[in-house]
């Protein structure tokens, strides 16, 4: 297993149910593609340098797992499909 470091822009609109929906979202996604989480910490609501789909602020999660490189595409895939998800990153640590 590798492990990866993702960090997510989830939309500023979003309420507190909202933000731990979409988060509970993602950590599932890994799960289910038998990853395992090793840390995920909220760094906060931020002002973005630039609006991304009208919003002008969004709320950085970052989380760090385990998975199988094959399974990364289908969580990437998966996150496309999400409109909370404003933007996303996920790097291999080495």
């Amino acid at each position: 297993m590798s492990q990866y470091e993702g960090l997510f822009i989830i939309e500023g609109k979003a309420s507190d149910d909202d933000l731990g929906r979409v988060i509970s979202q993602i950590e599932d996604e890994i799960k289910k593609n038998k990853g395992e989480i090793t840390e995920s910490k909220s760094l906060g609501k931020r002002q973005l340098a630039y609006a991304i789909k009208r919003n002008s602020e969004g709320f950085y999660i970052l989380i760090n797992f385990k998975l199988q490189g094959p399974s990364l595409q289908k969580i990437q895939e998966k996150l496309k499909l999400n409109q909370k998800v404003l933007r996303n990153l996920i790097l291999k640590k080495s």
